[in-house]
């Protein structure tokens, strides 16, 4: 179940705020289901899938899924202090994930 936007006039949808896993499952899945949020914001790009592409479709309308932000503890804090430390000013750090 992958969330989307409403279809616009030709049945494209986008899938809104997170393409990267969503659009590589919607591509693989035997069965798909788009949940359609008009809640959802449209964004451009290699975000679009066509209605077709689903087997069945779910309406709804609420808000998106947000991480709350909690206070760091005390480990945590230590924890970024010491890799800090190892960081010379002006680097720049890398997650290590590429896209092809």
């Amino acid at each position: 179940m992958i969330q989307t936007t409403t279809p616009d006039e030709h049945g494209f949808m986008s899938l809104g705020a997170e393409v990267l896993a969503s659009k590589c499952i919607v591509e693989n899945a035997k069965i798909s289901i788009a949940q359609v949020n008009d809640r959802m914001p449209r964004t451009l790009g290699d975000s679009f899938v066509h209605i077709s592409r689903f087997n069945k479709v779910v309406e709804t309308s609420e808000p998106l899924p947000q991480l709350e932000k909690e206070p760091y503890t005390d480990v945590e804090r230590k924890i970024g202090e010491n890799i800090a430390g190892l960081i010379e000013d002006g680097s720049t750090c890398s997650s290590g994930l590429r896209h092809p």
